[in-house]
């Protein structure tokens, strides 16, 4: 039984891009919700579970994710949070700096930075713990260091006032004095001084106070950013020192803390005001935009953040002294809410689907979607004979309010809700109840942190035609039971639909192109090809094109080539033996020659580069193609080439062996030093032998 229907599809992007969407994007599977780059929960690092820690007083990043500790004590420790690996570096009385002190590491170096004191700006070597250099001046200034940070090249930023004054013995900022910060490189040289006349402490303050009240930080642009918690500033210089504006935070109530910036440029900025411990706490790292407005806040983290370092790696890690712990944010894809602090969710608003004639009893719709768990599809529909209707007291086109950039989500929403039908959640198949010229739909996606529905196509068929039609008419007298009977048979109706649409583009089965799966490898047999479990899509798709010509070309040199390239994607190399016959008549290379190509005229060589096998299976694969398609008198041998030189083996130039310039040795992921490798120092210099650590007190040059 054949029902000739008609249908709108939605399943281009052109299609899609007639209607109105919002915080939804159009991807080559079909329409999900926008993701944007946000902070999540990475990890915890709880530190009363480090030995010998006392609680913390400042930390820094160090290399490959370790952190540098300084705690109450003045121990420090390097600590590699993702193996619990604590080594201490400095130890408790040490005399050389006090808990009061900042931390950050320049080049390989921890630098250490006192207010007051004797050393106020020192370098420290991790390994040996000396001296590497020390700044107590600066251009006739004294360095009384308030706030420090790194860039991504290892040059230190450096917050000082710039005119201090001693007062009963104790150092502090006058009235209306200024403040600036120093760049200074990883050898402890000056670079420049950025300064503004908007940078000033208003009121005479001591410096252990304003230590609390500045904090700095650098953009991966180079950028500079001061946070001047008290005044709630942020003012940015430019990496070339210039100057580029002050901009107040719009943060109301808390109390600013720490400042970072990610590796796109955004700006966050922590809170540190207390809270009694019946309430509930509001505490948030917040985003701002560089005026400083409202974005949104970091989701995966709440509670105080008393220093917080952002954009290393992806990561965030926030320092909160209340709970004496480090929290690590890390950056990931995720799904982006609607609007500020909004739902995860995307709405779309189709356009007018016009049938031409009015009164038009709407069928159905067909729905192809991915719902992963916890996701959901809301479809809603509207139908009339007109365009316009009355919204807000005022005539309006629907499909001009609809799309109206003007008028926010928020204001439409609670007016269509009552204009469209009730929602049908996750449909597949579904009758609509809807009678008019037009019809439009309203398609609500709800996602979660990780993952969106995903539409593929909606269709929307018309007029209505039912199976219950060709039903005797005492089927139809009750309302109640035709409803039912109506709805019932429609699912009838889908199924056969879907068969008539197969057979309809049937020929689309045959493509090679457009098969896959178990159909890709049916139609493979039809050439009388046996294809391996281990064979991909692609590589069975090269083979079905080229069958014919293989076919004529099987058991020869070319054939055996052109039949391993539709598996590797690349030729390989055949050395047989009349190429190399005339070699084995010169002694001193006759040996090489049998011990690589053999002396058996009916045996050939084929050589494959060595990115080309990439796992044992693919090279047995290789060898049952070369067995069944070599000639049933000849001997094959596969070699695979090593990707390094092997001298008496096959190494040749141009394939897997080149010459270049010589340059310093570097261990990396494709570097290894044999586990018989002695490294000696005759003069213990670097203490190899003694208690060595790369890169801290030893280097391998």
């Amino acid at each position: 039984m054949y029902v000739d229907t008609t249908f709108f599809s939605l399943n281009r992007q052109a299609d899609w891009e007639k209607g109105a969407l919002h915080n939804l994007v159009f991807t080559e599977r079909g329409v999900r919700i926008q993701r944007s780059e946000r902070y999540g929960f990475y990890h915890t690092i709880r530190l009363d579970r480090i030995e010998g820690l006392d609680r913390v007083a400042d930390f820094a990043l160090g290399e490959n994710d370790k952190i540098y500790l300084l705690d109450r004590s003045s121990n420090v420790f390097l600590y590699d949070y993702e193996n619990h690996y604590a080594d201490l570096i400095f130890r408790a009385g040490h005399s050389l700096f006090s808990p009061q002190a900042k931390l950050t590491r320049v080049g390989s170096h921890l630098l250490i930075a006192e207010s007051e004191g004797i050393n106020r700006l020192v370098a420290y070597s991790p390994g040996t713990g000396q001296a590497v250099w020390r700044m107590n001046r600066y251009s006739g200034i004294p360095v009384h260091p308030l706030a420090i940070t790194t860039d991504r090249n290892g040059d230190a930023y450096v917050l000082l006032p710039l005119d201090p004054v001693r007062r009963e013995g104790v150092v502090q900022a006058a009235d209306n004095s200024f403040y600036g910060v120093l760049k200074v490189n990883s050898g402890g040289q000056p670079l420049h001084l950025y300064q503004h006349h908007t940078l000033m402490i208003k009121k005479a303050s001591r410096l252990h106070n304003l230590q609390e009240r500045f904090h700095i930080t650098v953009g991966p642009d180079g950028k500079l950013f001061i946070l001047d918690s008290k005044e709630r500033e942020v003012t940015s210089f430019h990496a070339d020192g210039k100057y580029e504006k002050c901009s107040r935070i719009q943060m109301y109530g808390g109390s600013p803390s720490g400042i970072g910036v990610d590796p796109h440029g955004a700006l966050y900025v922590g809170d540190n005001h207390p809270i009694e411990q019946a309430w509930e706490d509001n505490r948030f790292i917040l985003q701002f935009n560089e005026d400083g407005g409202y974005v949104d806040e970091v989701t995966g983290f709440r509670g105080q953040a008393m220093k917080l370092l952002a954009g290393y790696a992806r990561k965030m890690y926030v320092w909160n002294e209340d709970e004496n712990l480090i929290t690590v944010l890390e950056q990931k894809r995720r799904t982006q809410p609607l609007g500020r602090q909004g739902a995860l969710k995307g709405v779309y608003f189709s356009h007018a689907f016009d049938s031409t004639e009015t009164e038009t009893v709407w069928h159905k719709i067909t729905v192809d979607s991915e719902l992963p768990n916890e996701t959901q599809l809301r479809i809603s529909y509207y139908a009339s004979d007109q365009t316009e209707l009355i919204v807000g007291g005022r005539r309006v086109q629907l499909d001009d309010y609809l799309q109206d950039e003007h008028i926010p989500l928020a204001e439409k929403l609670p007016v269509l809700d009552q204009l469209y039908s009730v929602p049908i959640v996750n449909p597949k198949d579904a009758l609509l109840r809807a009678k008019g010229r037009y019809i439009w739909f309203k398609v609500e996606w709800s996602g979660n942190d990780r993952k969106s529905p995903l539409m593929k196509k909606l269709r929307v068929y018309f007029p209505r035609n039912s199976y219950l039609d060709y039903l005797p008419g005492v089927y139809q007298q009750d309302s109640g039971s035709r409803d039912f009977l109506e709805r019932y048979l429609s699912l009838f109706g889908t199924f056969f639909d879907e068969i008539e649409e197969t057979i309809d583009h049937m020929s689309r089965f045959f493509d090679v192109d457009s098969s896959s799966g178990d159909l890709l490898k049916w139609l493979a047999t039809w050439l009388g090809i046996a294809v391996d479990e281990r064979w991909s899509e692609e590589q069975i798709r090269r083979l079905m094109k080229k069958s014919p010509e293989l076919f004529k070309k099987r058991g020869t040199r070319q054939g055996l080539e052109e039949m391993i390239e539709v598996f590797t994607g690349e030729k390989p190399f055949i050395v047989e033996y009349f190429q190399y016959k005339y070699l084995l008549e010169k002694a001193q290379v006759k040996e090489y020659m049998e011990q690589l190509y053999g002396l058996d005229p009916y045996r050939f060589c084929v050589l494959i580069k060595p990115e080309v096998v990439k796992s044992e299976e693919e090279r047995k694969i290789l060898q049952k193609i070369i067995d069944e398609e070599k000639p049933a008198f000849s001997e094959a041998q596969l070699v695979v080439l090593e990707p390094r030189i092997y001298l008496g083996t096959h190494s040749y130039l141009g394939i897997n062996t080149f010459l270049s310039e010589p340059t310093l040795l570097v261990l990396d992921d494709r570097t290894t030093m044999p586990n018989n490798t002695v490294l000696i120092d005759l003069d213990r210099d670097n203490r190899i032998g003694l208690h060595t650590r790369l890169e801290l007190d030893a280097n391998l040059e």
